[in-house]
């Protein structure tokens, strides 16, 4: 949370917490405390990655009870906000709180949010401005400018050597301006101003101004800048349907944005952000097992490659054996090896080695003893073979699936396929917090209005192949990558409608940045379960292929 966003966030406080009475204290993970209040939490996210003070009207993130939060509590519990104020020129806010104790006197404490990166902290202080305790202990050896430890005196952090462009009349910001022969880098090297605000002035500048004049210019637009910073609404921007940010003025350089309270922007715009953090966490988590998988797979695939090339061998111990028999009568006593002439290819000499110590007929017995033992290995090898391919493909489906997953409920059902597959453990204890349950399949109609079912993940596929469809029913699927199971449920579709499906198919695919994709398409009673095999992989004949480009097709329309 920058500087510009923290001052109008603290001023929007500042009129809505008064008199609001504490009702509970919490953690969460990332590093977070909410103060549950009447009306609404106040949540400090204390967490680098996602710093600042939100005023949130409903929380679903999971509450922990940890040590700061329940000695906040055992305070703060009962105590009413009397004053919230930022301290000047600091992205610190102080909040000032009262209670009564049991014998009526009253207890007045302090609760300072540090809103600064990784050295975010929330400190809290008796009357006398000793530290009680702080989400974050700093102690001598982690800093040597302060130290942040219950009963030392609190201290502000050191000075950024930063000018607050809100204190600055005119003639103070015009020499500000001077001190490089360019503005903007003056305001980005000595006041506070974030880089969005940089190039928003600059947008407003313009092109064509230049000499005192830009310094004049560069007041004005400040100016205005602040004016609409200190009408305390928000603008949230969003770009391909996820949100960009919320700033405390509007930005011309980003287009149209979304206007309203800041505070509700602010939620909004951060409960989009930590839920896309959740997901792409717990995607992270899911692909690295996957792929850990997929090594191990790779290596012993490796390994299966060199034992069946070892194995190729005993059609020579074979031969061996046959010719140590046809040669037997001539072979004389004690020989360790024998050259003659190769029954197998004419005017070819082949030499048979006679292991010491065994007869001809011994040694040709050991010999067929050594075939058929490498050709059970090598059936064996084969079947195993079959099987890790067959496993490396459903690997890489669940890595193409976890890639392009849009929901926590997709990232759930691929854990469940995880799960029963014995790669990662349930965890009991586990939170659900992904919301309605979802389907694992998504339904379209087609121009025409049949309904087409598209597979989310591996069960889904299975259950749109098998359950969800009729013999006649159309099946598509992309050739040669991992991709969802389509089924057109109509029996007698017209060419459009199989262009669409198909081009769903290969839109939900791995294949689905190529320019065109091959997409195969049969009658639903051609596909048949691969035995034993991991859910959705299929065989499947009688098939026509059709070339489409990976698109939603317009007039399909997805249905909720």
């Amino acid at each position: 949370m920058d500087y510009f966003l923290f001052r109008s966030a603290a001023k929007a406080l500042a009129s809505v917490l008064p008199g609001v009475k504490v009702r509970q204290v919490f953690q969460t993970e990332p590093l977070g405390v909410g103060l549950e209040l009447v009306g609404g939490v106040l949540y400090f996210a204390l967490d680098p990655s996602r710093a600042g003070i939100y005023w949130l009207k409903e929380t679903t993130v999971p509450r922990k009870r940890h040590h700061f939060a329940r000695y906040l509590e055992s305070l703060l519990k009962g105590a009413v906000v009397e004053e919230v104020f930022q301290v000047p020129g600091e992205r610190i806010l102080r909040l000032e709180l009262a209670k009564r104790d049991l014998v009526g006197r009253r207890e007045a404490y302090t609760l300072v949010a540090e809103i600064m990166g990784r050295h975010s902290n929330l400190i809290l202080l008796n009357a006398e401005g000793k530290i009680l305790e702080a989400a974050k202990r700093i102690y001598r050896d982690m800093s040597r400018v302060r130290e942040v430890l219950p009963g030392r005196s609190y201290t502000l952090p050191p000075p950024h050597n930063r000018v607050d462009p809100f204190t600055l009349n005119r003639e103070a910001f015009l020499e500000l301006l001077a001190r490089d022969s360019q503005p903007i880098k003056s305001l980005a090297r000595y006041a506070l101003f974030p880089p969005y605000a940089l190039k928003e002035m600059e947008y407003r500048l313009g092109a064509g101004t230049d000499g005192p004049a830009l310094f004049l210019r560069c007041w004005e637009v400040w100016c205005t800048m602040a004016e609409q910073m200190e009408e305390g609404k928000g603008y949230l921007y969003r770009r391909d349907g996820r949100t960009e940010g919320v700033y405390p003025m509007p930005l011309k350089h980003l287009g149209e944005g979304e206007e309203g309270p800041l505070l509700p922007l602010l939620e909004a715009s951060a409960r989009d952000r930590w839920k896309r953090e959740v997901l792409e966490g717990r995607r992270s988590r899911l692909l690295k097992v996957v792929r850990k998988e997929l090594k191990k797979v790779g290596k012993i695939l490796a390994i299966l490659e060199r034992e069946e090339d070892e194995a190729q061998a005993a059609e020579r111990f074979k031969r061996w054996g046959d010719i140590l028999l046809i040669y037997l009568s001539r072979i004389p006593p004690g020989a360790e090896e024998i050259e003659v002439e190769d029954p197998y290819q004419a005017g070819e000499k082949v030499k048979v080695p006679i292991p010491r110590g065994v007869t001809p007929s011994q040694a040709a017995q050991e010999y067929f003893r050594r075939y058929s033992k490498l050709k059970r290995k090598i059936q064996a090898l084969a079947t195993r073979k079959k099987e890790l391919e067959a496993k490396r493909e459903h690997l890489k489906e669940l890595e193409w699936l976890l890639e392009s997953a849009r929901s926590l409920g997709e990232l759930k059902a691929i854990r469940e396929e995880l799960v029963a597959e014995g790669l990662i453990k349930r965890d009991k204890k586990e939170v659900e917090t992904e919301g309605p349950k979802v389907l694992p399949y998504r339904i379209f109609r087609s121009s025409r209005g049949s309904t087409i079912l598209v597979g989310r993940h591996p069960r889904g596929n299975e259950e749109v192949t098998f359950k969800r469809s009729n013999r006649r029913d159309l099946w598509f699927h992309v050739r040669s990558y991992p991709g969802a199971h389509v089924v057109l449920k109509n029996p007698q579709p017209d060419p459009q409608e199989i262009q669409e499906a198909a081009a769903l198919a290969a839109c939900f695919s791995k294949a689905r940045q190529s320019p065109a994709v091959d997409v195969d398409y049969t009658q639903r009673m051609h596909v048949r379960k691969i035995p034993k095999a991991a859910p959705g992989l299929v065989t499947y004949t009688h098939f026509s292929t059709i070339r489409v480009m990976p698109h939603v097709p317009p007039g399909v329309r997805e249905e909720d």
